[in-house]
């Protein structure tokens, strides 16, 4: 009698667990910097100031309802989260050019809160999408169609 080992393929979870499983891990990553109280310092643009509030919200909003966008325009929904983060960090380094430009005070910290700010809008968006449309195959994104993406663009 022999027994079979089941195939590595069998092993595999699907796209969408996956997907689902990695967003989680990136978050839970984030969580600690998203979250931890500010501290009093002498620094002229602190990580926590009320500046980086807005940068975070505004990004969030901007990928989120680019992403939005995206899933009337494109069939996939890497298109849409490709199309969304476009929007989002566009915005965010035209803010930071436009105060490079002796407008305002341009700032790495802050665009480092619109890239946080852009995942998490990006996150929810998809988590909502998932939760309206379902894990339709159709929707899937397979590592060829990933590629074309950054062709495209």
């Amino acid at each position: 009698m022999s027994s079979k080992l089941p195939s590595s393929r069998s092993l595999q979870l699907p796209r969408s667990r996956q997907s689902y499983r990695l967003l989680c891990r990136v978050l839970f990553v984030l969580l600690p910097f998203i979250v931890t109280p500010c501290t009093a310092t002498a620094d002229d643009d602190p990580w926590f100031g009320p500046d980086k509030a807005k940068h975070f919200g505004a990004s969030a909003i901007l990928a989120a309802g680019g992403y939005t966008l995206g899933v009337g325009v494109f069939k996939e929904r890497s298109s849409a989260l490709a199309f969304g983060g476009g929007v989002a960090l566009t915005a965010g380094v035209g803010k930071e050019v436009y105060d490079a430009t002796g407008r305002g005070d341009p700032s790495a910290r802050d665009f480092v809160w619109d890239i946080m700010g852009t995942a998490s809008g990006l996150a929810m968006a998809w988590l909502v999408d998932i939760l309206i449309r379902g894990d339709d195959p159709a929707h899937e994104t397979t590592p060829t169609d990933a590629a074309s993406i950054c062709i495209h663009f």
